[in-house]
């Protein structure tokens, strides 16, 4: 069993992509951009860092900050050939998909996204890589890809689903109802 946490956090993307599917939300409602320059100041962690590393991964991030997407496509391909055990490489990972998506290279972004959530299942990254996905994996025309649930909170989520696909107008309070239930899904 998850934490309440993890618990949470897979609700919240079940929630979101039941609505996405059930409501037929365009793909604009998903979308990831990067935050701030205080979140991309936040992607260089300090600490026992490689110093070329550092100035590579920090040269792609001043090439999102420019939008120059396929310069930092190639900076941070580079960056995870030449250091693909450096703690940024989940970052670099990240942005490589973000920019091959601005860029429209939406299967390149596909393919590492799914890199990025299987080689870093933990990252501080993958709920960012999760929603980005979505984004990709809708304008691949490819459904997006639920979490691991149970038994019993799968076909919750799919008694879930058939009502808001016959009910749309009930669907927003009965899937409110259910996730702020103490009988929501457990995962």
């Amino acid at each position: 069993m998850l934490t309440y946490a993890a618990r949470n956090l897979t609700l919240r993307v079940l929630a979101g992509l039941l609505l996405l599917t059930a409501c037929a939300a365009p793909a604009a409602a998903v979308e990831a951009q990067p935050q701030d320059r205080d979140r991309l100041n936040r992607l260089v962690q300090t600490g026992a860092s490689n110093d070329a590393a550092t100035r590579a991964f920090a040269e792609g991030r001043t090439l999102l900050d420019e939008q120059k997407w396929s310069q930092a496509v190639v900076t941070f391909s580079k960056f995870l050939a030449d250091y693909p055990t450096d703690r940024n490489a989940d970052a670099a990972m990240y942005w490589l998909a973000y920019a091959s998506e601005k860029q429209g290279k939406d299967k390149q972004a596909e393919t590492v996204l799914a890199n990025l959530l299987r080689a870093h299942p933990r990252s501080t990254w993958a709920d960012d890589a999760k929603v980005l996905r979505v984004k990709v994996r809708t304008k691949l025309g490819l459904a997006p890809e639920a979490p691991q649930v149970d038994d019993k909170s799968q076909l919750q989520i799919i008694a879930l689903q058939a009502l808001c696909q016959n009910d749309r107008a009930g669907c927003a309070t009965r899937a409110a109802e259910v996730l702020s239930s103490s009988a929501a899904p457990v995962v």
